[in-house]
């Protein structure tokens, strides 16, 4: 069996789509829930992946949960909450895996040195609840981005309840929800776990952290070498043909009356400058842009514009068109070019604040 719980998407969460006999579906705010709210009773496997939503990253834009003071003041108390409810949960032997985020910065930056410091904690505490933890930064999905998951097994149930670990985490998330301090770089997370810090956990915890950055890196430099590829290269469905273009219109102005739908790699004409081609980055927006601008009637009644899937899906017969000026096409038929304008024709071609999470009750934090 399996049990989950998420943010309704009344408050702004996102819709569960996943309709399965052997799976629970626990709606709630996790800033709000408490452990005895949960109606899974043990676990054998907990991910811990929520999100900290604002009104910008929230379902259809309408968040209506907790606010925090800021992303710091919000992304700390709800990953700690996650750890708080899944591992009172969490059988013996069990396994955890969650979402972390990091990005290097200058050695000077105080916000890497704080969040450095909460980083090396909060694994000391991980190394010391499991037997084994491992990082995962994926080559494809989020390749450019700061997340990547940490798989933790082996969980020690019997250290968790011995070292009141779930008081330790309810009263940090208490504090965290509810203090008065503004500035992030001033909070005091885990403070207690440096006791069982040891020199050995710290420089693997660093040595973790400098791979995912470097990794980054390379997808970053990876990708980049990939977008020049692509730029380099033209997709024959993202070309919008225009004819007969208006005389007084120059390639400036074709380039930027259709850059409003996407980005116009260039514009070219034919010989006789009577007909263009826009080429487009993208197919949608080649689409999009001939679909709106149909709509709007925005060219005069006689210029016609269309698309590559356009002459597939419409039929349109080849009309034989060429730079000269011969082979005009029958009366009423537009003259497309079955394969682009030919170089040889001589182109000319110019780039184109909600509501406050009480804190629960929980007792004071024991020493680790």
């Amino acid at each position: 069996m399996g049990f989950g719980v998420t943010l309704p998407s009344t408050a702004g969460g996102f819709p569960m789509r996943l309709r399965c006999p052997n799976f629970f579906l626990q709606q709630g705010d996790l800033f709000e829930l408490g452990p005895s709210d949960l109606v899974a009773k043990e676990v054998q496997f907990c991910i811990c992946d929520a999100q900290y939503l604002r009104n910008e990253v929230a379902w259809d834009e309408k968040y209506s949960g907790v606010q925090c003071r800021s992303k710091q003041h919000g992304v700390w108390p709800l990953l700690l909450k996650q750890f708080w409810l899944g591992l009172t949960r969490l059988v013996a032997g069990g396994i955890l895996i969650f979402r972390f985020g990091w990005r290097d910065g200058p050695p000077e930056d105080l916000a890497t040195i704080w969040y450095k410091k909460c980083t090396l904690r909060l694994f000391a505490l991980l190394h010391d609840l499991f037997s084994k933890v491992k990082d995962v930064k994926s080559d494809h999905f989020n390749a450019l981005q700061s997340s990547f998951y940490v798989c933790c097994s082996g969980f020690d149930r019997r250290k968790f309840e011995d070292r009141e670990v779930a008081k330790l985490l309810g009263n940090t998330f208490n504090y965290l929800i509810s203090t008065r301090i503004n500035d992030p770089n001033e909070l005091q997370i885990l403070a207690q776990v440096d006791k069982i810090r040891t020199e050995e956990v710290d420089v693997e915890v660093s040595n973790m952290c400098d791979r995912i950055e470097e990794l980054r890196l390379i997808n970053e430099q990876s990708r980049r070498r990939h977008q020049q590829s692509e730029d380099q290269r033209d997709d024959p469905r993202a070309l919008v043909f225009v004819f007969p273009v208006p005389s007084t219109m120059v390639d400036d102005e074709l380039a930027n009356t259709f850059s409003v739908y996407g980005r116009v790699k260039r514009v070219e004409r034919n010989s006789e400058k009577q007909a263009a081609s826009i080429q487009f980055a993208l197919a949608e927006h080649a689409i999009a842009a001939v679909a709106s601008l149909r709509g709007k009637g925005a060219f005069a009644e006689g210029i016609r514009i269309w698309t590559r899937d356009d002459e597939a899906s419409q039929a349109w017969s080849p009309p034989g068109w060429s730079p000269s000026g011969q082979g005009r096409a029958p009366p009423g038929k537009v003259p497309v070019p079955t394969h682009g304008y030919p170089v040889a024709g001589g182109l000319e071609s110019k780039p184109s604040s909600g509501a406050v999470a009480k804190p629960s009750s929980v007792g004071p934090a024991p020493p680790i």
